[in-house]
Parts: C-alpha cells; sequence; structure tokens
C-alpha cells in the first residue's frame, strides 16, 4: 500500500502555513491526516484560536477520507434540501467528525492512489482550501489533490 510520509506530512503543513502568511490570511490550523484517517502533523498557528479551529481543520481532513472528496465538493454533493437529513446524521454518527464545507483535501499520488487528507481552518473557508490545496502541490513531494491549484 501507498502510504505518506511525515516528511511530506510536515511538508504540506509548512506549504499550507505558508500560504496563509502570503496572502496575509488569519492564522490558521493544518492538520494532515494519512488514508486511515490517523493524524500525522497537527500544527496552530500562533494567534490561531485553539478552540473549535484544530477541531474543524481535522473534520475536514476526516471528511474526505470517508468521503474521497474535497470537504467543499462533500457540501455540493448534500447541499440539496431532500439530503439534508442524510448530511445531518453524518455528522451525528462521526461525532461531529464530519464537516462539508471547504477547506479539506484529499491527498493523492499522480495515478490517484489515495495517501490522505489535509484539513485548514481559521481563515475564510475559501482561504482555508486555497492553502490546503496549494499546502499539497508546494509541499507534498509529488502528492497532488483532486482540487487544481488556484492560478495566482
Amino acid at each position: 500500500p501507498v502510504g505518506m510520509s511525515s516528511a511530506q506530512a510536515a511538508g504540506i503543513t509548512q506549504a499550507a502555513i505558508g500560504c496563509c502568511r502570503e496572502h496575509g490570511f488569519r492564522p490558521v490550523t493544518v492538520c494532515v491526516v494519512e488514508a486511515a484517517g490517523h493524524t500525522v502533523v497537527l500544527q496552530r498557528m500562533d494567534g490561531c484560536s485553539p478552540v473549535g479551529i484544530p477541531a474543524f481543520a481535522k473534520a475536514k481532513a476526516l471528511t474526505c477520507i470517508a468521503m474521497k472528496l474535497s470537504s467543499r465538493g462533500v457540501g455540493v454533493k448534500y447541499a440539496h434540501p431532500t439530503k439534508l437529513a442524510q448530511l445531518t446524521s453524518m455528522v451525528a454518527i462521526t461525532g461531529g467528525q464530519f464537516a462539508a464545507f471547504p477547506g479539506g483535501v484529499l491527498i493523492t499520488t499522480a495515478q490517484g492512489s489515495v495517501v490522505g487528507a489535509v484539513g485548514v481552518s481559521g481563515a475564510r473557508a475559501d482561504e482555508d482550501e486555497l492553502c490546503a490545496v496549494l499546502g499539497v502541490h508546494r509541499g507534498g513531494l509529488g502528492l497532488v489533490t483532486g482540487t487544481p491549484p488556484p492560478s495566482l
């Protein structure tokens, strides 16, 4: 099986934090999990609230692992009113470890094998997602996301 190294997880984390600083976003927490959902790195920037934000970052990453989609993609998939009960149930069943809003992206090899996910929280949701995507593409040592990096 394909795995994610601690060096890759650290590179993703540092690149995501670098993106946050580069753009002047509010401080964030970055959570990188491996394919089974175990935390490899959880890092909170100075100035990022320790209340809630780290849990949001981890929930975004775990959502990606469970659903094999970005957390934004999950939100889009379950946005229809007829799916609200299903989404609410998933949040309850996972004990709140499910976040259907931007900031989490699935991490794969170039060949498409899932190796983990990253969740970023603390800035605006779109900013969190930007930092997650660029974190993987800039710092993941060859890993990619299903979400293309934006052209800046």
